[in-house]
C-alpha cells in the first residue's frame, strides 16, 4: 500500500555533498529507496525531486521523525 505524504516544510538544513549522493544513487522512476539518516530530510526532499522513485526514511532521533 504507498500513501502519499506532504513534505514538511523545508527545516533549513543544508545536506553536504548533495550533488555527489544524487550522482551515486541516480534515482531513477519506480526504485525503492531507503534514507536511513533521515535526519532533517534535505537528501530525502532531493532524492524524490529528481525522479518518482519511493522513499522510506528512517532516523533513531524523535524529533526529527515528528518534523
Amino acid at each position: 500500500m504507498t500513501q502519499d505524504v506532504p513534505l514538511a516544510p523545508d527545516p533549513g538544513h543544508k545536506p553536504v555533498m548533495l550533488d555527489e549522493v544524487l550522482e551515486w544513487l541516480a534515482p531513477r522512476d519506480g526504485e525503492i529507496i531507503v534514507d536511513g539518516t533521515f535526519g532533517g530530510g534535505g537528501y530525502s526532499r532531493a532524492i524524490l525531486g529528481s525522479s518518482k522513485c519511493t522513499l522510506i526514511g528512517i532516523d533513531r532521533d524523535v524529533d526529527a521523525i515528528e518534523r
